[in-house]
């Protein structure tokens, strides 16, 4: 039973280690954020970002996609195997949490590329918004949340796809040969949670080729309690959020092609007024 045990939690570690961890961010790097100039304004005076529920955000199909190629490996391969042998309430928690998972992970989203008229018209107000240049290191992240850049080649994906079930797939062989059958209810559920978790992570870095100009990072908080959620109206509907601090530099503001004159000298009065050392610019891009 030890042995099972530490072999799980070696798995597990091994999986968010090798998939599933931050990467070392660049101090020198600076990741762009396009949003409307009140949520520019809010992070800029607050250093908070509202995080958006994955599947209220406006690329939730993306992730939806992600999960769809989990699901589509995860039957052409062995991993359920031993579950669907023995344990047929397990396997139905199982497809249940793979179409509804009880994880909840929020998004934030950078991008490298700064003034992009796509982006401007998909994620900043249609030019009327503002692109916020950040700075921040490892140990400004907060707890429970990973930063990794998005991944668009189909190619990329399937490979670590497969690595995660082959991981996963040694694993649940051994839990339905090596565990007596009075111990196997509690190990299943907790490799079903396990698995799903990694599954909802990892889904929400992949993204279709046709996006792949953006150069998109994603910071993606995955814990919270119900009581953190909040809500706002965004357009025709409203939407989930979470508040979350973190430990920035602001280096540089982008205000968006179309925005007027005294836009650029409110932003220009907000920099002096809470003496913050960035540059306040307006878009190169010609826009009408």
């Amino acid at each position: 039973m030890d042995e099972m045990t530490n072999e799980f939690e070696e798995t597990s570690k091994l999986i968010w280690t090798e998939f599933l961890t931050t990467i070392q961010t660049d101090k020198e790097k600076t990741y762009f954020h396009y949003s409307d100039l009140e949520s520019a304004k809010s992070i800029i005076e607050k250093s908070v970002v509202w995080a958006t529920y994955i599947k209220h955000s406006n690329d939730f199909t993306e992730f939806e996609h992600g999960m769809n190629m989990f699901i589509e490996h995860i039957k052409k391969s062995d991993i359920l195997n031993p579950i669907i042998k023995e344990n047929e309430v397990i396997l139905r928690y199982f497809e249940d949490q793979l179409n509804q998972p009880s994880m909840k992970p929020f998004i934030f989203c950078f991008s490298e590329v700064q003034d992009q008229l796509s982006q401007w018209r998909g994620y900043a107000d249609f030019g009327k918004g503002a692109c916020t240049g950040f700075q921040f290191s490892k140990e400004g992240l907060p707890k429970f949340s990973l930063l990794k850049k998005v991944i668009y080649s189909d190619s990329e994906k399937i490979l670590i796809i497969e690595n995660i079930i082959k991981k996963y797939e040694n694993l649940a062989s051994k839990i339905g040969s090596h565990l007596p059958t009075v111990l196997k209810q509690a190990w299943w559920a907790r490799f079903v949670s396990d698995l799903i978790s990694v599954i909802v992570i990892q889904s929400c870095f992949f993204k279709d080729v046709t996006f792949a100009e953006e150069k998109e990072y994603r910071l993606v908080f995955y814990k919270h309690d119900y009581n953190q959620f909040e809500f706002r109206n965004s357009g025709n509907r409203y939407i989930t959020f979470v508040k979350e601090k973190i430990n920035v530099d602001f280096n540089k503001i982008i205000l968006g092609p179309i925005t007027q004159k005294i836009t650029f000298e409110s932003f220009t009065f907000m920099k002096k007024t809470y003496l913050l050392p960035f540059t306040v610019e307006k878009s190169k891009i010609p826009f009408h």
